[in-house]
């Protein structure tokens, strides 16, 4: 079933008009596979601020 899911998950990625359906999809994803916490960004060029390169994140607030 995961594999599936996973296989969905690609297929609507390369489909989704916006950044927010894409998070949302990864984000159920994510929920499927039984992850608690996660962080994606983007790698950073030299300059920029890392906090604005996050795409999507869950983080347990004790960290």
């Amino acid at each position: 079933m995961r594999l599936n899911d996973i296989i969905r998950y690609l297929v609507t990625i390369g489909e989704t008009p916006s950044r927010d359906v894409a998070t949302r999809e990864f984000e159920q994803l994510v929920e499927l596979l039984g992850y608690k916490f996660y962080c994606i960004f983007h790698e950073p060029k030299p300059i920029e601020n890392p906090a604005q390169l996050i795409v999507a994140a869950n983080w347990d607030p004790r960290w």
